[in-house]
Order: structure tokens, then C-alpha cells, then sequence
């Protein structure tokens, strides 16, 4: 079966290329330059719905956004336009870093951590949840009687597996090494996705992404914007 090869671009440096099938790729060929366009955050809320109807099962592309329970910085600081992770910043950090190996059927492209959310590109490929191996390959080949293939993890999965994991380790470090607590949740319950569907979607998507950090005075998730304006919602796209 032929290929098409994609550029992954790792915690915001360019990470090595990869062979993925033909039929996982599909339109998203290999990137060069990326795009210099602005990208327009107003018209993704972070809290919108799923896309009805839609299997976030499906192998594409997707953009995500994830919030921090009252948009509360315990991630660190922008200063001189650059990112300042503390320690909460770099744990979670890790855990995006790491979420391939605990969702395999999943590979990470470009992604931030911002003091009080992560914008992050997730590629689905496929692959089964870690743990849910095909039944049929742990029985060496024999199908038997009652046995179903494993499930494809969702994105709704991936983000759910995100929360989990960095929420407790958040909430020992509170304990443990006195982070700053946070109220009720670690994440907001909900989150926002976007359903990436060319390539040069992709560039702006990910250029916005590179970009984030020297937008932060304007950004709507920046505590002192949020609080002078009212939310809008707009449905996923």
C-alpha cells in the first residue's frame, strides 16, 4: 500500500517525520513553510458542543482546546511573550508529551501549554485503547466464538484519559509540594474541538498555536479579558 508522509510537529519543535498509510493521511501531505496566517480565535469557543452526529472516532485531524476550571493560571506565566511553565506547567506538559504511548491509536502534533489552558493537534490513526489489544491477536490468530475486536479510543477519550491522569498528580502535588489548589475540578468538564479538514486549515491552525503566547494580552482566555466580556458560542465545525 503507497503512503503519504507527515511533518509532526512535537511540544513546538518540528519532530521527525513519519510514514503513516495512505488511507490515514488522505489529504493532509507532507508540510513545508508553514502558512503566515492569522488565525481567528473569536470564532472557536472553547466551549462548544460536540459536533452532533459526528464518530470522534474517525481517523483525521483535530484541534482541541482545554481550559482549567475558572480559567485559574496554575499552568505559569507569559513573560516577554514567551511561555514560563512552574512545575504544574511541565507535569502537564509531560503527560500531552506521553498521551501516544497510553492511546496508541493516537499521535500528537503541535500544541502549548498557556497558563490556564492547552491548545493542542491531535492525529487519530486507529490504533486500539493501551490495555485493549485485539482479542484475536492475543489468541494467536483464532477467532473464536463471542470474541469482537478492541474499540478505537474516541477523542473524547483522549481528552477524558488527559484529564484523568494530570488532575492526580495535580491534586498529590497540592498536597505533597503545596501547588495552588484549584476549585472542585482541575479542567473545565467541558472542551472545544475543531475538526481539521485541509491542509492549509492545518497550517493556520498550527501557526496559530506557534503564535499564542505573543497573543496572550488579547486572548480571550486570559483572565483580565474574560472577565470584561461576555462569551459567545459557535457551534463546532
Amino acid at each position: 500500500m503507497g503512503a503519504l508522509f507527515v511533518e509532526l510537529c512535537m511540544g513546538g519543535k518540528t519532530g521527525q517525520t513519519q510514514d503513516l498509510p495512505l488511507q490515514i493521511c488522505y489529504n493532509f501531505t507532507s508540510v513545508g513553510d508553514r502558512l503566515n496566517v492569522k488565525y481567528n480565535s473569536e470564532k472557536h469557543h472553547r466551549e462548544a458542543l460536540r459536533l452532533k452526529g459526528y464518530d470522534y472516532t474517525q481517523r483525521g485531524a483535530y484541534y482541541v482546546t482545554i481550559c482549567t476550571q475558572r480559567r485559574s493560571c496554575l499552568l505559569g506565566t507569559i513573560k516577554d511573550g514567551e511561555m514560563v511553565l512552574n512545575h504544574a506547567g511541565e507535569m502537564v506538559q509531560k503527560i500531552w508529551n506521553d498521551l501516544s504511548i497510553k492511546c496508541p491509536e493516537m499521535v500528537i502534533d503541535e500544541f502549548i501549554i498557556m497558563p490556564n489552558h492547552v491548545h493542542g493537534i491531535i492525529f487519530i490513526v486507529g490504533a486500539p485503547l493501551v490495555g485493549a489489544l485485539c482479542v484475536e491477536s492475543r489468541m494467536g490468530g483464532q477467532n473464536r466464538a463471542g470474541t469482537r475486536p478492541a474499540p478505537t479510543a474516541s477523542l473524547g477519550d483522549i481528552v477524558g484519559i488527559f484529564k484523568s491522569i494530570s488532575t492526580h498528580h495535580y491534586a498529590i502535588n497540592v498536597h505533597t509540594n503545596n501547588w495552588t489548589s484549584f476549585h472542585g475540578k482541575l479542567w473545565q468538564r467541558n472542551y472545544y474541538d475543531h475538526i481539521i479538514r485541509s491542509d492549509n486549515e492545518l497550517n493556520r491552525i498550527r501557526q496559530y498555536i506557534l503564535n499564542n503566547t505573543l497573543q496572550w494580552d488579547n486572548d480571550e482566555n486570559n483572565p483580565i479579558i474574560f472577565k470584561d466580556r461576555a462569551p459567545t458560542r459557535d457551534a463546532p465545525t
